[in-house]
């Protein structure tokens, strides 16, 4: 197989170009570059979500995204250093969505087709050990313990708040 005529210069997961010196995977004779380890992961967990199978394109192809919030709350306020310091590192990742973060929760909207509930589950605890230890252990332990709704949950309760 001649790798050099078969590749894929666009992210499966992201669709975000990239080189022949990123990430790869070579899947089903074709190879397939990645952005970042984070879409590789999740190209390796579901490979069909991104290419489909034969004669069936796939739910990323189709534009499909699966949204979810995720409201956290630490147990502690948080600092308005830690909470910056959260919302920086946390944002960065691919397939935030949006974020939030206060000094007593952190909400978190995010596409199950581009990140992981483990991938954020590992970031948010980083991050808190970045910042001091014991805030690892609570953000870890609040994000385990969460309030999660679905974008249709939302716009339920939006249509419910404007019924007279």
């Amino acid at each position: 197989m001649n790798k050099e005529n078969n590749l894929n210069l666009q992210c499966p997961v992201c669709h975000m170009m990239v080189n022949k010196d990123n990430f790869f995977l070579d899947y089903q004779q074709r190879r397939f570059l990645f952005c970042s380890q984070q879409c590789l992961q999740n190209f390796k967990a579901n490979p069909h979500l991104y290419v489909g199978r034969p004669a069936v394109p796939a739910p990323a192809q189709q534009g499909h995204q699966i949204i979810k919030i995720r409201i956290i709350k630490p147990g502690t306020l948080l600092t308005d250093e830690q909470c910056y310091v959260i919302e920086n590192e946390i944002k960065q990742m691919m397939g935030i969505r949006s974020l939030q973060v206060e000094p007593d929760f952190i909400s978190i909207t995010y596409d199950l087709m581009q990140v992981t509930v483990e991938q954020i589950e590992t970031a948010i605890e980083d991050t808190g050990n970045r910042i001091d230890k014991t805030l690892g252990e609570l953000l870890k332990h609040a994000f385990m313990n969460y309030v999660e709704e679905t974008e249709l949950v939302n716009l339920e309760d939006s249509a419910e708040i404007h019924k007279h």
